[in-house]
């Protein structure tokens, strides 16, 4: 079936890790995005780091937004290994692309946090 461009472009947030966090080891990340969502990529450091894996529940969505039918479902995740970064700041960028090709980067420009161990996995 041919995909029908709504105009919009998809929306949401990045929920973990918490903006500033501190981690080590495997960390999820995760969030939320609506607009008939067919991707979440996530980079770090302007790097890709894997495709989200898409249709999760996260809590409070539908109850807030529940004119849109695929908020019972609109999570996303990825367990990412900070292993290979080295301690400090880093970057990380949620990218939604609809069905229609349009992107948004969740969150703003960019959600970052601080590896806290060197990257060591546990």
């Amino acid at each position: 079936a041919a995909v029908t461009d709504d105009g919009l472009s998809p929306f949401g947030y990045v929920g973990s890790p918490w903006f500033g966090a501190a981690v080590s080891g495997t960390v999820r990340i995760d969030g939320w995005c609506m607009d008939n969502v067919r991707e979440v990529r996530l980079f770090i450091d302007g790097v890709d780091a894997g495709c989200a894996e898409l249709g999760q529940p996260y809590p409070g969505v539908h109850k807030a937004l529940p004119q849109y039918a695929e908020s019972q479902a609109c999570g996303f995740r990825l367990d990412y290994d900070t292993g290979p970064l080295s301690a400090g700041l880093h970057e990380m960028r949620a990218v939604a692309t609809d069905a229609a090709g349009q992107q948004t980067v969740l969150s703003g420009e960019c959600h970052c946090f601080i590896v806290a161990d060197g990257g060591e996995s546990q």
